[in-house]
């Protein structure tokens, strides 16, 4: 659910608000809404004999790297390719993507090298070039992404050598490309590489890993570059400012055997390369560390529904007498299934009967391919052979498209406050409100029931930081900020000003705890008094109005006033 309404912005005092967005089939906010906090991460390595001197090393950099995980919302697979005369062995799922990290390592004691299978061909050109396109292809299907459509993907594949598929397949660099855009993945290939041996195939191989690895990045990157005017609707400042980003990236150039070394990183898509020759487990812990870091900052920022609203390094609070509003933040880690879903979501509409919507659809897609769409999403029965799945994920894709682009160009914004007009005794009277759902008038007050049957409602100096700590935690769901007053944090964090002007709201805990013998009784009072009077009216709102004041797309929203 979403913390607020969207609104159609109207000024005009004698015609009422538009409440929801006029056009808009399905509720693409309730959609982007159910960004989560979880990540699922691959580590795909090269299991071929020339990897046998780091394969431990590269086991210890993963173990160690989930190990700064635990207890989080991450899940961990391994997968190894080797060369593509192994066959069956060619791809190996060693542990498919868990939270148990005792699996995994035990799975990475095992030894996993394999001898080579090289052609009895002289100067064969596959000598040790391996499966390298087979290897992401695989881990990109069979992997168990799909359990958690919502969590942010990331593979990271740390090899020595090209691909060259002896002619067995015909996968490329903008095949693969294409499956990394379209199931929204993070990607980072770590190249290892020994200055010191000169053996003209192993640089030949390691130069084709770099080369193949460029290209499948660049390929990603331009296929997200050619969809920035549709997601950011034509705004030429934000599709200049991506396009800057992305050329600052190439740097730290350096020459080894025929070819010029650089990173090549397109933000979400990075090569790097690693020299084995000068204690190359610390620099690559350290990248992997990088990535890790980087996944938990977009995390961050689309947990904080106003990140712009907090200057770097001020401690200015808002102008709380000011509205915020702003658009529902796009995370461009979840647009390709953004888009899946809307367009399985109004199939299943179309399914259900909703005729509205089937006419909309006929005019984007054929009726006889929407016909047989909609049966099988009524019976789910049988399976559907290749031609079939591709003309259903099609229609998915054509249907969600249409309508998020649609969503896209509407000129809708979030409010978190709102004037509502009320009519007492006949007496027209404009009230300032926030606009809240059912959960989340729950959660406001689970600290405040919490303080008033664990601590009678009482606050006294020595319960004082306890009871702050636990509203603290509360706010952001988990992390605790001390350098952070409550005030700063409650309007960062939920959009809603605090109006009441008690100053240990303003205070940082750290500063409370210092001058906590200066606290004044009559202060505590006013503050226990405040919490429990907001207790009551919250209580009230949320007992008495079981319907709430009006509903969009199933969700219950209430008009709270601000003095509450």
């Amino acid at each position: 659910e979403l913390p607020y309404v969207i609104l159609e912005q109207n000024n005009d005092t004698n015609k009422p608000f538009k409440i929801g967005l006029p056009s808009i089939s399905v509720n693409i906010p309730k959609i982007l809404g159910r960004v989560t906090n979880e990540m699922d991460i691959v580590f795909l390595i090269d299991a071929t004999m020339s990897m046998e001197p780091y394969f431990e090393h590269t086991s210890n950099i993963a173990e160690n790297f989930m190990r700064t995980f635990k207890d989080k919302d991450v899940r961990f697979g391994i997968a190894v390719y080797r060369d593509y005369n192994h066959k069956e062995k060619c791809f190996e799922k060693l542990v498919d993507l868990t939270k148990d990290i005792k699996i995994i390592k035990k799975s990475l004691k095992k030894k996993v090298t394999t001898k080579p299978e090289y052609s009895d061909i002289k100067n064969d050109p596959a000598l040790y070039p391996e499966a390298v396109f087979q290897g992401i292809q695989k881990c990109i299907l069979t992997m168990d992404w799909d359990s958690r459509s919502d969590a942010r993907r990331l593979i990271i594949h740390i090899g020595d050598a090209g691909n060259h598929s002896r002619n067995k397949d015909r996968i490329n660099e903008k095949d693969l490309a294409r499956l990394l855009y379209q199931g929204d993945f993070s990607y980072s290939a770590i190249l290892l590489l020994d200055d010191t041996d000169e053996l003209k195939e192993r640089i030949e191989a390691r130069n084709q890993f770099y080369l193949e690895m460029k290209n499948l990045i660049n390929y990603t990157d331009k296929m997200w570059i050619d969809n920035l005017p549709i997601i950011y609707n034509n705004n030429q400042k934000k599709i200049n400012e991506y396009k800057q980003q992305v050329k600052k990236f190439e740097c730290n150039s350096r020459t080894a055997g025929s070819i010029n070394y650089s990173l090549c990183n397109r933000g979400r898509w990075v090569l790097t390369t690693v020299n084995t020759t000068d204690g190359y487990e610390k620099t690559v812990e350290k990248h992997i560390k990088n990535l890790s870091e980087e996944l938990k900052l977009q995390i961050a920022k689309m947990n904080n529904l106003l990140k712009n609203t907090k200057a770097t390094g001020s401690k200015e609070i808002v102008n709380t007498n000011k509205a915020f509003k702003h658009k529902h933040q796009l995370d461009a880690s979840f647009t390709q299934r953004t888009i899946k879903k809307v367009g399985e979501e109004m199939l299943k509409k179309i399914a259900d009967g909703n005729e509205n919507i089937r006419k909309k659809a006929i005019q984007i897609v054929q009726k006889q391919d929407l016909e047989s769409a909609t049966i099988y999403i009524k019976k789910r029965k049988g399976s559907l052979d290749n031609l079939q799945r591709n003309k259903l994920d099609q229609v998915i894709v054509d249907l969600g498209k249409s309508e998020f682009y649609l969503y896209l160009k509407k000129n809708a914004e979030t409010f978190s406050t709102a004037h509502v007009l009320y009519n007492i005794k006949n007496y027209n009277l404009f009230k300032k409100v926030v606009l809240l759902t059912r959960t989340e008038i729950e959660y406001m007050m689970e600290p405040l029931i919490k303080f008033r049957d664990e601590n009678n409602g009482e606050i006294e100096r020595e319960n004082l930081l306890d009871i702050l700590k636990t509203f603290l935690k509360h706010i952001p769901g988990e992390e605790f900020f001390e350098k952070t007053s409550f005030e700063e944090l409650y309007y960062w964090q939920r959009g809603i000003s605090l109006q009441h002007e008690h100053e240990l709201l303003k205070m940082p805990i750290e500063e409370i705890e210092l001058g906590l013998d200066n606290i004044k009784a009559e202060d505590l009072q006013k503050l226990q008094l405040h919490m429990m009077n907001t207790l009551a009216n919250l209580d009230k709102i949320y007992t008495k109005k079981p319907k709430g004041d009006f509903v969009v797309y199933g969700i219950t929203y209430f008009w709270i006033p601000v003095e509450y």
